[in-house]
């Protein structure tokens, strides 16, 4: 049964359904400062937010990725190169875990940016191919909303970097060439201005052309603006945990979605994730229990960790949790390039 009435074919400018897209990609906007108000109202650790985060949204939202690479022959038998270099990342996160701590921070956080302003300029794609975009000018209006997406997370926090005041996981976030470096930011905060420039003036040509996707213009705006903002606190681990609950809400609605389509196809090889994955609320609930459990498991090898190793908990936390959502990122920069996977044709 349907019960998430979600129609079997939609032509609305909506990816799943209005009401689903309301709450999961944009809604989700309000938890960006949750975080952060826990933390201060009621005092609580960082560990405690990291780990209250990564239970239930964070870690199912990593391993929902698996459903349809890790756990899906057809992946292997295509790409089977690619999907066994992912196999390299967990070694190499725990050499630097344990030896060069401040380099792995640095890479996440880097690559965390990137990875997470990917997956708003792929919604943006998919919500562009549901209206059928076929302007003559579509590669530079996607230019144009890439480079605003990808360049709103860096004025601040590039700032903070040149100043040698971006700290992040008890780590001083060095980046040569950048710290100590005023052009860099300068040359940041420039490239940002021509770019939301060139939006806000593509979003009126769109408007007056009866062109515009709004969906995919308000999770630009509202993306743009959360990121241009979350580097600005001095709790950066919590704000950026704020972030990435969005982030993460998106992504499960993502995965789920990609598995309803695949299922639809015929293309699911597995009989575990075929038989969570569909319409109905407890596929659902189905899908994001799969998701939950092994995280549960990474919970306890890091609480495991922490005991047996004698080192710092947040460092324990940081090696488990970036060997698995390295190769989250490593994988999804592949499906953020197929809007096949989300709109049908």
């Amino acid at each position: 049964m349907n019960t998430l009435n979600i129609p079997q074919t939609n032509n609305s400018p909506w990816l799943i359904s209005k009401r689903l897209d309301l709450l999961f990609f944009l809604g989700g906007f309000i938890l960006v400062p949750l975080p952060l108000l826990i933390k201060n109202g009621y005092g609580l650790s960082v560990t405690l937010v990291n780990l209250v985060i990564t239970v239930l949204i964070g870690g199912p939202h990593l391993f929902a990725t698996f459903t349809y690479t890790f756990m899906e022959k057809k992946f292997w038998k295509r790409h089977p190169i690619y999907a066994s270099s992912a196999l390299l990342i967990p070694p190499t996160v725990i050499y630097l875990g344990l030896n060069a701590f401040g380099i792995l921070i640095t890479i996440f956080f880097s690559w965390a940016s990137i990875h997470l302003l990917h997956q708003t300029c792929y919604i943006a794609d998919c919500y562009r191919k549901k209206i059928g975009d076929t302007s003559p000018f579509l590669a530079w209006e996607k230019w144009i909303d890439y480079s605003v997406v990808f360049s709103s997370i860096y004025p601040v926090a590039i700032y903070k970097i040149v100043n040698g005041t971006f700290n992040v996981a008890n780590q001083n976030i060095q980046i040569p060439y950048v710290t100590g470096n005023p052009f860099v930011f300068d040359f940041v905060i420039s490239f940002f201005g021509i770019a939301l420039m060139l939006f806000i003036a593509k979003t009126i040509w769109e408007i007056k052309t009866q062109t515009i996707s709004w969906p995919k213009t308000a999770l630009i705006s509202m993306t743009v603006f959360v990121a241009l903002l979350i580097a600005v606190p001095k709790d950066l681990d919590v704000a950026f945990q704020g972030f990435n609950t969005w982030h993460s809400l998106q992504y499960i609605a993502l995965a789920w979605w990609v598995n309803v389509v695949r299922k639809d196809r015929g293309d699911i090889s597995s009989p575990l994730v075929n038989g969570v994955s569909g319409r109905g609320f407890f596929k659902t609930l189905g899908f994001y229990t799969l998701c939950l459990m092994p995280t549960l498991g990474f919970l306890a090898i890091i609480t495991l960790l922490a005991r047996s190793s004698g080192l710092p908990y947040n460092k324990c936390y940081f090696t488990v949790t970036l060997s698995g959502l390295l190769i989250h990122y490593y994988f999804d920069h592949w499906l953020f390039t197929k809007t096949k996977a989300i709109v049908p044709v």
